[in-house]
């Protein structure tokens, strides 16, 4: 019997019941062992937690920063690989002419001719240009090709191909041209 027992009817201190507890092997076994799993949850697993957790984060951000690190790099080697077939003047009015000179080239007759307003596409102006060209299905498909082939980067956004009116075998095209300028 531990050494303060004492009867049912009187009232028991708080620091006397505690030291009964302890004076039980089982009693102080449990009590001993819930506070070195505490002390160990508290003292060293919440730590490392907290700083596994501060690792992780960190190392997902560098990530996300080398993949955007990379992602500029892929950038910049597409762009070394056009950047000579953009033209270094930024006046619309240039592209009649050369778009002109590039159509007399080849066996087609320029019906119509139209410039819209420019776009913006990223950091670069793109020249919009409306053609109406007649001639046969040769002459068109040559000056196409120069188009999609060109030194300076063009793109024929629309195309309609339709027969002439009039039965000569003749063909009329409509083309809305893009062409990026620097």
């Amino acid at each position: 019997m531990p050494p303060h027992a004492e009867s049912p009817d009187q009232a028991v201190p708080l620091k006397t019941k505690l030291f009964d507890h302890l004076y039980n092997p089982n009693k102080l076994r449990a009590i001993v062992t819930g506070l070195m799993l505490l002390i160990g949850y508290v003292g060293v697993y919440m730590p490392l937690s907290n700083g596994m957790d501060t690792t992780t984060r960190q190392l997902v951000k560098e990530r996300k920063r080398l993949e955007l690190g990379c992602e500029v790099e892929a950038l910049r080697v597409q762009f070394n690989r056009f950047k000579n077939r953009i033209p270094k003047k930024r006046d619309a009015n240039e592209w009649v002419p050369y778009i002109l000179d590039g159509v007399r080239q080849y066996p087609v007759a320029l019906l119509k001719w139209n410039a819209d307003e420019l776009r913006d596409i990223g950091p670069y102006k793109v020249v919009v240009l409306r053609l109406e060209l007649e001639g046969t299905f040769e002459g068109m498909d040559s000056m196409l090709d120069w188009l999609e082939t060109n030194e300076r980067l063009i793109r024929v956004d629309t195309m309609k191909l339709a027969p002439q009116r009039a039965g000569s075998g003749k063909l009329v095209m409509q083309l809305v041209v893009l062409g990026v300028m620097g």
